[in-house]
């Protein structure tokens, strides 16, 4: 029993899990923040300023040869997605563009030993909030401000 319990532990620090110690790499801090915070709310390039032909599911197969190809963070979303490694159908490359749309959307910034964040979230449908904080390296997250906010302010 013990075997099992020290086996499951080295293998968690071994995946990088979050405060385990283990540097995580952007995308996989960002994810990090989003379970801890909420998803970003934000303008989405496919809709705003004005919707593109053929809508997402066009942007998402043009996007994942590029996104796939960035292997650290194509591995972030399959984990956060909870996606196979092997090929994907369309609309796995479709859950795999929304989440890089996430990414996209939530900005880190390098702030000595670990990185800050300000963002806005939606914890309740029509009720937003901007939360700010800071991710460890090992993913550990500290919300230090929430504070009312509106909805984002997306161009016409």
């Amino acid at each position: 029993m013990r075997v099992a319990v020290v086996l499951a532990v080295l293998l968690a620090a071994a995946c990088g899990s979050e405060g385990s110690g283990t540097a995580l790499n952007i995308a996989q801090l960002k994810f990090a923040v989003m379970r801890s915070v909420g998803e970003p709310q934000f303008c989405d390039p496919d809709l705003y300023p004005v919707a593109r032909a053929g809508g997402e599911v066009a942007g998402a197969l043009a996007a994942f040869p590029a996104i796939s190809g960035d292997k650290p963070t194509y591995s972030a979303i399959l984990a956060y997605e909870h996606l196979p490694t092997g090929p994907l159908p369309d609309e796995d490359k479709l859950v795999v563009y929304r989440a890089w749309k996430l990414l996209q959307a939530l900005a880190l910034t390098h702030a000595s030993a670990d990185y800050t964040f300000k963002y806005r979230v939606e914890p309740a449908r029509g009720s937003y909030q901007m939360v700010g904080g800071a991710v460890q390296t090992d993913g550990a997250v500290k919300v230090t401000s929430r504070s009312a906010s509106g909805p984002p302010v997306c161009p016409l």
